[in-house]
């Protein structure tokens, strides 16, 4: 990079540094007018666009960057990363494979590298994604964004032990680095090797990091002083990465139609991609539209200022040390009051979130010692299930064994980094206590054959017949998805990490499931959910009940005949999708909340 390029770069990356995204953009601008054609500049405006917008001129700068240096990386990383971010996945794709035909083992060419293996697992290529990460050279450790992707690969292609593994090695060599702490955090409520205490810790390190960092740096004050909730509409704002077809929207849906609007001003910050989804919780908001804001983007501390312009009063995150989350921005003090909810299953670690919603099934008395925060226990679930169009339209079946002579299917369509050793064992354990009983998985992951091979070989390695295993993988109609319930008698969930959008499609479809209990928020959802819909005697505490509940179940043809033909109705009448009680439930919690804050914050 020549004298004045890196002097231009380094001016750039200050202005953005410290916030100045528009003169950032200035200088970025004005030097490519200087030289047009120059791949490196035409790379610092797109930089700053992914934080400003517009889209269309993001779009066009890119093009330019890529045509100006598909042989550079800089141009090629740029490139791909504005396309992805906005779930434009296939021409990038084109451009990183194309780059990297002839660069293995250049690490310069490691940036691109990181951003194919992304747009890979976004459309579900993992094995290729897996090929990727296979053929880096070096260590890894010392390249924390790539080792990022690579380990998180890993995660998604069921070497969920070994992914975890890396990601506590690199969390090990760069111990001051909140995002690899973060996704140490996120890997580990996968794991069925590490005991509570232990991912409670790495939660809690995360924490002490972000202190740290604020001590060094201090953040603004807040805005304001929280008020009584009498007499006034709270502001409520949801900040997601996760705002579009994910399993977040289910649950997030019945607030944004259901709370009360004298009470609450609701307010979206939404982090990720849009999609049709994103459409239909923005609908969602009704009167209080206006408050969707765009912070797609932007770093930490510009989302923090967004939130702090509208005054929210009370700020609920929805994403934990998931992909896309705002958890930097939230030690800005972007509201005084700060909560955690739905979309992450233990606590943020962060002394920032001040209240964490669960229930008493999931967090009973004497976990409170897994949470940095307040736990709000809001009985009886703390979550409300808003089913969609698609699933209420689908046909329930009758028993698949019905036309099997008898023959039980089990199935279970849980996401793959799910999938460990000990959920191997307990789906074996109760494929051998009903003999010749069938498995039917479905997941993104298995449409690498790679991929199907190892789950079926890990379950098979436990005393179960290969040929009884049968994997599926992406449908790309929802409708399609759903009609695979009609194949499964049972559902089994996996452990310690349950399902939870899952559950609620096998049983909004006539799929009872049976769950194991763990001591842990994640391991102790399915005993919620199946509590909620009068069948708790399905949730047990061991393999070996586990085992026996199956063998019970299979053979108790007359329940399953009657859950298959009334669960849908059950699932529809009970505490799980009554939005309106709920929704009070959930709104009588905030203002509870608010009133002891303010009380606190009183002069």
């Amino acid at each position: 990079m020549n004298p004045r390029i890196r002097q231009v770069h380094d001016q750039v990356s200050t202005l953005m540094n410290g916030g100045q995204l528009q003169r950032a953009l200035q200088v970025a601008q004005r030097a490519v007018a200087s030289e047009p054609g120059n791949a490196v500049l035409l790379s610092l405006v797109v930089q700053v666009l992914m934080r400003t917008g517009p889209i269309e001129t993001l779009m066009h700068f890119a093009d330019r960057c890529l045509a100006a240096g598909p042989d550079e990386p800089v141009a090629v990383f740029a490139y791909a990363m504005a396309k992805t971010t906005f779930a434009d996945h296939k021409p990038a794709i084109a451009a990183c494979e194309k780059f990297l035909a002839s660069k293995d083992g250049d690490p310069a060419a490691d940036p691109v590298r990181q951003v194919l293996m992304y747009a890979y697992t976004s459309v579900h290529r993992y094995d290729d994604a897996l090929r990727v990460a296979e053929r880096l050279t070096g260590n890894l450790l010392d390249r924390p964004e790539l080792a990022h992707q690579a380990f998180s690969a890993m995660l998604q292609t069921g070497l969920s032990q070994e992914g975890l593994a890396g990601f506590e090695a690199l969390a090990a060599a760069n111990p001051l680095e909140p995002n690899v702490l973060g996704d140490l955090c996120f890997a580990s409520t996968y794991s069925c090797q590490h005991p509570t205490e232990q991912v409670i810790e790495f939660h809690r390190a995360y924490g002490r990091t972000i202190e740290a960092m604020k001590r060094a740096s201090p953040p603004p004050p807040p805005t304001h002083r929280l008020e009584p909730s009498a007499g006034r509409r709270i502001r409520v704002g949801f900040v997601s990465g996760d705002l579009r077809n994910h399993s977040v929207a289910f649950f997030l849906t019945p607030l944004l139609a259901g709370l009360d609007r004298s009470r609450f001003e609701l307010f979206c910050f939404q982090l990720g991609s849009a999609d049709a989804v994103t459409g239909h919780l923005f609908s969602c908001l009704g009167e209080d539209a206006s408050h969707w804001v765009d912070v797609n983007g932007l770093d930490m501390e510009d989302i923090a200022a967004r939130v702090r312009e509208k005054r929210i009063d009370v700020l609920i995150e929805l994403s934990g040390h998931t992909g896309s989350n705002a958890l930097m921005s939230l030690a800005r003090n972007p509201a005084p009051l700060i909560g955690s909810y739905c979309g992450y299953p233990y606590t943020t670690g962060l002394s920032d979130v001040q209240f964490r919603i669960v229930d008493s099934l999931t967090d009973p008395a004497g976990s409170d010692w897994q949470a940095v925060e307040q736990l709000v226990r809001l009985d009886p679930c703390f979550l409300c299930y808003a089913p969609n169009d698609e699933l209420l339209g689908m046909t329930v079946g009758p028993c698949p064994s019905e036309a099997l002579g008898g023959t039980v299917t089990f199935g279970s369509f849980n996401a793959i980094a799910k999938f460990n050793p000990a959920t191997a064992e307990l789906w074996a354990a109760a494929m051998r206590a009903v003999p010749g009983s069938r498995l039917v998985l479905k997941a993104g992951a298995f449409s690498s054959p790679r991929v199907a091979d190892r789950v079926c070989g890990a379950i098979a390695a436990h005393g179960v017949e290969p040929e009884r295993i049968e994997t599926m993988s992406f449908f790309a109609q929802r409708t399609d998805a759903l009609a695979i319930y009609n194949r499964v008698d049972i559902g089994l969930d996996p452990f310690p990490y349950h399902g939870t959008t899952t559950t609620c499609e096998a049983l909004g479809m006539g799929v009872p499931v049976i769950s194991r209990i763990g001591d842990r928020h994640n391991s102790r959802v399915g005993l919620s959910l199946l509590s909620a819909v009068g069948l708790a005697d399905l949730a047990v505490d061991s393999t070996e009940a586990f085992a026996a509940k199956a063998a019970e179940l299979a053979a108790d043809v007359a329940r399953r005949t009657q859950l298959r033909q009334t669960l849908r109705a059950t699932l529809l009448a009970s505490p799980l999708c009554d939005q309106k009680a709920f929704c009070a439930r959930f709104g009588d919690a905030l203002c509870t909340l608010v009133d002891q804050a303010a009380a606190r914050a009183a002069p």
